[in-house]
């Protein structure tokens, strides 16, 4: 990161209490504080669907842990210059820290790099980033790579190398593995976020407008009252994999042998977000 090299060393001013204040909360308080963060505050009496809010945790965690050996000496970095004598466990500090990447990434602009909200995490956590091991500074423009496919559901992030370009398992192709691969990773981080996720087939497929009537006079879409499983299983011989990515929602091939919709895993949490249509949630930014 640019900034890094020529960043003035000045001290940040912290709340060293609020941060105390965080770790000794339960597990389910900084649960609900990510699930707020990521999915809008959700003023609505409880119901049903308040389940895919807690299948979102329970698979964010999940994710969470599998990074546990990319991003523990971080989080350790991170916690002991910001807030001294943590005592909280590996997920409530990737819990807390990510509850926070979030805040800052709902702050966003179309021009918002990666960078950007690096270096703002890094303020946040009062931490100089020229005094943290290069290693250590990749691995937070990593975190944050991960925190955006995690509080989206966008895709599944994974963790090649510190100096390695961004992964995930949703899109294979946007890893690299070379001796130049820390040069994508500086470009990657420099570019806005947008045109990241576009460049990695990353955003969310857009249903095509209706184009009226083909050339015999039939619709060109099917309308809804004719679209349900019996009709595609028996008339088109299509199959339904439920997937964990909104990036994969509605991807079909039907030039593929197995012929598959792919169709996103928890529906339960997008309709639990629209019962608040004045909620501001972050995947729509």
């Amino acid at each position: 990161m640019a900034g890094w090299s020529t960043l003035a060393r000045k001290t940040f001013q912290r709340d060293t209490n609020q941060g105390r204040d965080e770790l000794n909360t339960s597990c389910d308080s900084l649960r609900a504080q990510f699930i707020d963060a990521c999915c809008g505050s959700l003023d609505n009496p409880p119901c049903a669907l308040d389940h895919g809010l807690e299948t979102f945790a329970d698979l964010t965690e999940r994710r969470m842990l599998a990074y546990e050996n990319a991003t523990k000496e971080l989080l350790n970095a991170l916690w002991s210059g910001a807030y001294p004598g943590s005592q909280s466990g590996y997920l409530g500090r990737q819990m807390a820290t990510s509850t926070q990447i979030v805040r800052l990434m709902r702050e966003m602009t179309a021009q918002t790099t990666i960078d950007d909200i690096v270096d703002d995490a890094f303020q946040h956590f009062g931490v100089i980033p020229a005094d943290m091991a290069q290693s250590l500074q990749y691995a937070m423009r990593h975190l944050v790579f991960a925190v955006v496919g995690w509080s989206t559901m966008l895709y599944t992030p994974i963790f090649t190398s510190a100096d390695g370009d961004f992964g995930t398992l949703t899109n294979q192709s946007g890893t690299f593995h070379n001796p130049t691969a820390a040069k994508f990773l500086e470009e990657s981080s420099n570019r806005p976020l947008g045109a990241v996720l576009r460049n990695y087939g990353l955003m969310p497929i857009a249903c095509p407008p209706g184009a009226g009537m083909s050339s015999l006079g039939l619709p060109t879409l099917l309308t809804v009252t004719h679209l349900n499983f019996f009709s595609l299983s028996k008339l088109g011989d299509v199959t339904i994999p439920w997937v964990d990515d909104l990036s994969k929602h509605c991807e079909f091939d039907r030039y593929s042998k197995g012929k598959e919709l792919k169709l996103f895993r928890l529906p339960s949490l997008c309709a639990r977000i629209c019962l608040n249509p004045d909620a501001e949630v972050l995947v729509g930014r």
